[in-house]
């Protein structure tokens, strides 16, 4: 919006629509006990990655960062529309930090089933280069779930009041690291708090329906101009 009116276009003329996410199924729940023992992650905290894996999304750095993390630590990934090649680079960097029992990789999820993975995970994580606003970041926070995500403008309309110590620089392994680690051991009522006021912000400005009715009352009005 700032960049099309600075270019000319009239203010008054110009809206910022998020496009969302349903927030009644991505919405927190139970822990899904049945996808978990599936997936063998029964007794284990985890961290979701669910961004494609492809170099944009920079998955070597989650990788890294898990190795100085505890244990009882995996973390899920997902093969929709990943790149093969960077599947098998995935691998093999696990198996060289002796971390391939501590990384599961899903193949392509249901819709249906996708609110569950978000309800399995301790920490949702998105560290790609460069991004738009990640529909994957509105899921988790529409979920309840903490996020940890690079320092992109994008991401920081989103986190930086929320969760800013959340925000790590692109391909910083180190800072990524701290930044699952105090996630992950921010006492309970904290990450309550947390999760209720990135839910309430899901729901003030990227809950689908209301959005798009926003959209459709914008094109009435249009259509009703002379």
């Amino acid at each position: 919006v700032q960049a099309a009116v600075a270019a000319g276009a009239r203010a008054d003329r110009t809206h910022l629509i998020q496009f969302g996410v349903d927030t009644a199924r991505f919405s927190p729940g139970p822990d899904p006990a049945a996808l978990r023992a599936r997936l063998g992650l029964v007794g284990r905290r985890v961290i979701f990655s669910p961004r494609s894996i492809a170099p944009l999304y920079r998955h070597d750095v989650v990788l890294d960062a898990l190795a100085s993390l505890p244990a009882d630590l995996s973390v899920v990934m997902t093969r929709h529309l990943a790149e093969e090649s960077e599947v098998a680079a995935l691998q093999r960097r696990a198996a060289e930090l002796s971390l391939s029992d501590r990384i599961v990789i899903v193949p392509k999820v249901a819709h249906e089933e996708m609110a569950d993975i978000y309800r399995l995970a301790d920490v949702v994580v998105s560290v790609p280069f460069t991004d738009g606003t990640p529909v994957t970041l509105l899921e988790a926070l529409s979920a309840g779930r903490p996020v940890v995500a690079t320092d992109l403008p994008s991401v920081r309309e989103w986190l930086g009041d929320l969760d800013p110590g959340s925000l790590v620089p692109v391909g910083d392994v180190a800072a990524t690291a701290r930044a699952l680690a105090a996630a992950l051991d921010r006492p309970a009522a904290d990450r309550a708090e947390i999760a209720l006021r990135g839910r309430r912000l899901i729901e003030q400005r990227a809950g689908h329906d209301r959005n798009m009715a926003s959209a459709e009352t914008l094109y009435r009005d249009l259509l009703r101009r002379p």
